[in-house]
């Protein structure tokens, strides 16, 4: 079993990395046989991995074009200089009743969207749409529900260990591990954390083994005493995938009506583990959070998040394109039939990338109509990285409506608990989790340890 977790095998790492490379403007197109046959030795053979180890460092060593890196830098100060800055919020005095419907309702939409697309995270669109159908779950509003038939689940590929029908709570998962991860940082070190912080807390509080791809690779390169910022880059062919952005919830939470503050402290976390694009997704997230606190609109919320990353990116002039296709008056449907056409569902590199998941998490909210179980149903139903787009819509919409308006049949089965996979926090009460994040909250900045 140790030896199929793909985030051990890196399974196709030489092409993964080619494809970054490629992304980043590199002159290697050259190597895509390489690449080919270094992927087709069998994961048996130690010759693969040092064939691949080699291959890493041999594209590292070929310099970016000169366009990408100006476009796209990876350090707080030129990603500052390419914001276009947004509206400035005006901050409203929230009752402590307010304050925390919609903490608990981003904490609570992040788990439920998590525990909607985890029981058929990596499966195919279409596939997922046939299950739904057979559940009488199309379109997706409610949990996958199976009766706990385990052939029905092993037959359609369902996990059946992610089912909450099983366990009459939200089992482990690292969607939500990190947001927890992300609070024991802030409760612990204070506001003024550093990315060596956050890597302090994941070796000790965070089992290699809940790691994937970008996050295992910083783990191990820590361990290898290769630290932030270098710990992103070094043989980490994942640097632009989603990770980074299903960490970036808390740093909302925890900034109220300050998407700036939000994303430099979604900044100091990425960096640890991710590049570019990789690091805009979580500033992004983080500071739409952080906007959701006032009383805007989706699209104020999304221009919000877009006023913190630098505008020259990928990922912004995505997102960019999608807001006015929608304000033209694009459809859901006409999305779907666009994104499918530039994104490949088939490819890791495009379905665990940090840009089309942005892009279906936008979707989501903007053709929400202010339903929740409508954002993260169609969230889940879009493919790709299922759990991680059904806990960031979730998040948001959980945050920008609160609480109250997250359907009592989807928080019930819950019973308020969270199981993770994080030392001292392996069972805790999702409300406990509100509470503990407006603490946070009041607390002025300063390192904790220093007060």
């Amino acid at each position: 079993m140790l030896k199929q977790l793909f985030f051990l095998q890196y399974g196709y790492g030489a092409q993964f990395e080619l494809t970054q490379s490629l992304r980043e403007g590199k002159d290697v197109e050259k190597y895509r046989e390489i690449a080919q046959k270094i992927d087709a030795i069998p994961m048996e053979e130690g010759m693969r991995n040092r064939l691949m180890y080699a291959f890493w460092d041999q594209m590292a060593c070929i310099p970016a074009s000169s366009e990408t890196e100006k476009a796209e830098p990876s350090d707080y100060e030129r990603i500052l200089a390419l914001r276009k800055k947004g509206k400035k919020l005006s901050v409203e005095g929230l009752s402590e009743e307010r304050l925390f419907d919609k903490v608990y309702g981003a904490w609570l939409g992040r788990v439920i969207g998590c525990m909607f697309g985890k029981p058929v995270e990596g499966l195919k669109r279409n596939r997922i749409e046939d299950i739904l159908k057979k559940l009488n779950n199309y379109p997706m509003r409610d949990y996958i529900v199976t009766g706990k038939d385990r052939e029905f689940c092993k037959k359609e590929w369902i996990n059946f260990d992610a089912l909450v029908e099983n366990y009459g709570y939200a089992p482990a998962d690292d969607d939500t591990d990190y947001t927890v991860i992300g609070l024991t940082v802030l409760e612990k070190y204070g506001k003024n954390f550093t990315t060596e912080d956050i890597a302090e807390e994941w070796i000790k509080g965070l089992p290699a083994i809940s790691c994937c791809t970008a996050e295992f690779c910083a783990y191990r390169n820590i361990l290898n005493k290769v630290f932030p910022p270098f710990s992103a880059t070094y043989r980490n062919p994942f640097r632009e995938w989603i990770g980074a952005q299903i960490r970036g919830d808390i740093f909302g939470y925890v900034a109220p009506f300050d998407p700036e503050r939000a994303a430099k402290y979604a900044y100091t976390d990425a960096r640890l583990s991710h590049t570019k694009n990789g690091i805009y997704g979580e500033m992004f997230v983080a500071a739409m959070l952080a906007a959701a606190y006032g009383d805007l609109t989706v699209e104020e919320v999304i221009e919000a998040g877009l006023s913190q990353i630098p505008h020259t990116s990928r990922l912004y002039k995505k997102i960019e394109e999608l807001l006015c296709d929608y304000r033209r008056g694009m459809s859901f449907e006409e999305f779907k039939e666009k994104f499918y056409e530039t994104y490949n569902e088939n490819d890791m590199s495009d379905s665990v990338h940090t840009i089309p998941n942005a892009l279906i998490v936008v979707a989501c909210l903007l053709y929400s109509r202010g339903d929740f179980a409508e954002a993260i149903g169609n969230a889940v139903t879009c493919g790709f990285d299922t759990d991680c787009n059904g806990a960031t819509v979730g998040s948001v919409m959980g945050l920008l409506y609160g609480a109250k308006s997250i359907p009592e049949r989807l928080s019930e089965p819950l019973h308020d608990r969270l199981e993770t996979d994080i030392k001292g926090n392996y069972s805790v009460s999702i409300r406990d989790l509100a509470r503990r994040t407006i603490d946070v909250i009041k607390k002025k900045e300063g390192k904790n340890n220093e007060l």
